[in-house]
């Protein structure tokens, strides 16, 4: 999920991933991250 990439300096950071939050066809939140999608089961109040 998290790629590292080498700058010109030669430190070496990550990438930051992409984040989103989709609603299913049910109404459910599904969280989106780097393409890869997950369910969530519990949401706080």
């Amino acid at each position: 999920m998290a790629e590292a990439f080498v700058t010109l300096t030669g430190e070496i950071q990550a990438e930051s991933p992409a984040i989103s939050f989709i609603n299913s066809n049910k109404g459910k939140p599904l969280l989106v991250v780097d393409d890869y999608t997950f369910k969530l089961n519990k949401a706080t109040t």
